[in-house]
């Protein structure tokens, strides 16, 4: 699962700020989001499984005309145990 949100996310209030999101959009069940990001703007991807304690390698993509920075948060900070998030910031 793949949740995008713009500037913040809140695990109290996981609508608020939500951009798009996506289960099985993409090939092999993954999930796909496609979203117009904007010079500037930070931008917050939650990943999770939709299973407990599953974890695993997984793979961000990011294309545009534009170069996209990735940081990586705790994930213990923002979400549950089985999920992580990075952050995007379009340059």
């Amino acid at each position: 699962y793949g949740y995008l949100y713009a500037r913040n996310f809140s695990l109290s209030n996981p609508a608020s700020n939500l951009l798009g999101q996506n289960d099985d959009g993409g090939r092999n069940g993954q999930f796909s989001i496609m979203s117009n990001l904007e010079h500037g703007n930070s931008y917050i991807l939650v990943v999770t499984t939709s299973r407990r304690f599953v974890v695993g390698p997984f793979q961000i993509i990011a294309s545009g005309p534009a170069h996209v920075d990735f940081s990586l948060f705790n994930a213990t900070e923002l979400t549950t145990a089985a999920s992580t998030a990075t952050s995007t910031t379009c340059k």
